[in-house]
Parts: structure tokens; C-alpha cells; sequence
């Protein structure tokens, strides 16, 4: 095929006539019309802009190839060996855990966040304020001696709203520094207790009322000084700290 048949049948497949061609390539229809009937010849400028308004190479538009040339046999690949393919595989299952990984960890600790939330919506702090809450809804502390074996018992009333959510122990100082620690518990209202005195070494103490929580926070609120037994008499003497 000559020049100017390729030029008319490209134009036409790709549905342009000779003006719209023309507006392309910036020349008027006159100059197409007579490319394509062979009465004149376009310039250089003038076939490098039809080979891009027509979107083919100069070779085909000037005729010198075909249009339709088969491609040349694809290249085989070379297999790819089985430990490499696992290798790739490993480091494609790696990438993907390291992108997912942060997601999860973030997922996780917002769960974490949230449930912490709840439970310490429902947590009591043994803070200054629970301090005051319990020791001014105490009453004045009883002691008595236990008839046959050296233990002090002590009761006090505990109107509290809270006071049921703690762990109680009755403690009870010596001049001497010594601590005495024996049971004590919150039962309907009332902290009740006591604390062997077997091995004391003194006979005047210092009452106070040791407070846990569940996360072992703690407190000491002491119930009386001067707390004197005697034995004797099986009796007891002190001065109350919690006078109401």
C-alpha cells in the first residue's frame, strides 16, 4: 500500500474525517484531501503529527511495516525453584503479620482500656476522702478481755456506705514499737475482732484499725490511746480517738 491509501484507511478506522483529522494536525482539509489522493506530500512535521493524531508509528504510516506483524514468541520463564518459592512465601506471610500485627495490639489494648474503665468505675480508692468517710461513721470502741486467755476483743459500729467493700486486721502498738495484729471483719454494720496478747511485753497500747483493699491499698485509723489492761480485774481502760 502507497502512502496516501494507509493515510485514508487509518483516518477512517478510527472514525475522523478529513476535517476533524485536519483540527488535529493543524492544517486545513484541503491539505489532507490532497495527501490522500497523492496530489502532494506532507513535510516532516506534518507526518509526526499524523503518526500521533493516528497513533502509529512513521514506518507504518509511511507504508514500511505492517500494521498487523505478528509479536515475537514470548520468552519462557525459568521455574521458580520450590525453597525459593517457600523463602518468598515466608517473607510475604512476614510482611503481612508486621503490617497487621500493630492493628491487633491496638485492638487489644482498647479492649484492655475499656474493661479497666469498667472495673474501676465500681473500684473504691482508700484515699483521704474514704478516710473520712469511715472513721467519722465509727462509733466509740468496746474492749473487753476474754475470761481465761490473754485477748483483747473490740467492736465498733461502722455506718459507712462502703465499709462493707474492705478487708479489716485490729493492730495494737506498744510504747516500744512492737505491733500486736489479730482478725477483724465487717459483718452488718459492725467491725468486730481481736488479738492475742500471749507474748506482750507491756500492758498500755495504742488501738488502731488496719483497712485493705482489693488492690492492697491501705490505711490505719487509730481507735484509741492509752488502752490499759489489767488482768487482775480483767479489765480495760482507754482514751477513745473516734468520740461521737
Amino acid at each position: 500500500m502507497e502512502f496516501r491509501e494507509v493515510l485514508g484507511q487509518l483516518r477512517r478506522e478510527r472514525g475522523m474525517n478529513q476535517e476533524q483529522l485536519a483540527e488535529q494536525i493543524g492544517v486545513s482539509r484541503q491539505a489532507v484531501s490532497k495527501w490522500e489522493t497523492g496530489e502532494a506530500s506532507p513535510d516532516l512535521p506534518n507526518l509526526l503529527a499524523l503518526a500521533d493524531a493516528l497513533d502509529v508509528s512513521l514506518d507504518v504510516l509511511c507504508a514500511r511495516a505492517e500494521r498487523d506483524a505478528a509479536p515475537p514468541p514470548p520468552v519462557a520463564e525459568a521455574p521458580v525453584p520450590k525453597k525459593k518459592r517457600r523463602w518468598i512465601g515466608a517473607l510475604i506471610a512476614a510482611i503481612v503479620i508486621g503490617m497487621l500485627l500493630p492493628i491487633l495490639l491496638a485492638l487489644v489494648n482498647y479492649a484492655r482500656i475499656e474493661t479497666a474503665t469498667d472495673e474501676d468505675s465500681a473500684y473504691i480508692a482508700l484515699d483521704t476522702k474514704t478516710y473520712l468517710s469511715l472513721a467519722e461513721s465509727m462509733s466509740t470502741p468496746e474492749f473487753t478481755l476474754m475470761d481465761g486467755d490473754p485477748r483483747l476483743i473490740f467492736r465498733l459500729f461502722c455506718a459507712a456506705e462502703h465499709a462493707g467493700d474492705f478487708l479489716y486486721s485490729f493492730q495494737l502498738l506498744d510504747e516500744a514499737g512492737n505491733v500486736y495484729a489479730g482478725v477483724a471483719e465487717y459483718q452488718d454494720g459492725m467491725v468486730s475482732g481481736s488479738v492475742s496478747l500471749l507474748n506482750r511485753t507491756a500492758a498500755r497500747f495504742t488501738a488502731c484499725l488496719h483497712v485493705r483493699d482489693e488492690r492492697d491499698g491501705s490505711l490505719l485509723i487509730p481507735l484509741a490511746s492509752n488502752v490499759t489492761l489489767d488482768f487482775s480485774t480483767n479489765s480495760v481502760t482507754w482514751t477513745p480517738v473516734l468520740a461521737q
